[in-house]
């Protein structure tokens, strides 16, 4: 997209419909907070839904941004990327030695 004058970056994903301390509470160790610190789970869980709400505005003005906005490709950057590979847990594009063989 960069090569044809348009913005690299492209906002794909809607808006989330649920706050985010219904999705936290979907897992025990949330849970689990507001039962042993319930002032602090509060406070905690309203900052993570600030955070969420500032991270998709953030997604949003970038996606209106011109493609001058966005820094050119380096030569050093190569136009493939290598593929991720799930290796001890996490994703890496580093191969793992099972990969090599």
């Amino acid at each position: 997209m960069r090569s044809v004058g348009e913005n690299p970056f492209r906002l794909d994903s809607p808006r989330p419909t649920i706050p985010f301390r219904d999705y936290a509470y979907n897992e025990i160790r949330y849970r689990a907070l507001t039962q042993t610190r319930p002032e602090e789970a509060a406070e905690l869980l309203t900052m993570a839904q600030d955070m969420v709400n500032e991270k998709y505005r953030t997604y949003e003005e970038m996606a209106g941004w011109s493609p001058a906005r966005f820094p050119p490709k380096r030569a050093s950057e190569s136009a493939e990327v290598p593929p991720l590979s799930r290796r001890a847990g996490a994703w890496t594009s580093q191969p793992a030695i099972s990969d090599l063989d």
